[in-house]
């Protein structure tokens, strides 16, 4: 016998299109964390050197020293502003991505349920189950 071939039965676009989609998010929130842990570290940084500063501070401080500080106090709110860009300002947004990769998740696990379980039941012969006895 000859073999015909087939078309194996893979993943349809959409399906694929969404994987990629997923893991294109998942990429970018990891991408986005790092970013954040650098960010971070550099904030902590800042922080102590200020902490440093402002123990080494004489009594008046002089000009130079409050510049230092200065300095080091925008440094820091920038930092703050960075993360929380990151956080939870459009594109990266990773609150909102993590948010909407979970629901993409938890739709994709219970969807093969529910497929199985109303493929699985056929009324026509739970009819005609219960009309022979």
């Amino acid at each position: 016998m000859a073999a015909r071939n087939r078309p194996r039965a893979g993943p349809m676009k959409d399906d694929s299109a969404d994987a990629h989609e997923e893991r294109n998010m998942w990429n970018q929130i990891v991408n986005d964390l790092k970013r954040l842990k650098t960010i971070q570290t550099r904030a902590i940084e800042v922080s102590k050197a200020i902490v440093e500063m402002e123990a080494k501070m004489a009594e008046p401080p002089s000009l130079v020293q409050i510049d230092d500080l200065q300095d080091l106090y925008r440094e820091g709110l920038k930092l703050a502003e960075e993360e929380q860009k990151i956080l939870n300002d459009e594109p990266n947004d990773v609150i909102k991505n993590v948010g909407i990769l979970t629901a993409l998740r938890t739709a994709s696990e219970i969807e093969p349920r529910n497929n199985s379980q109303s493929k699985s039941r056929n009324p026509k012969r739970q009819k005609l189950d219960t009309d022979g006895t």
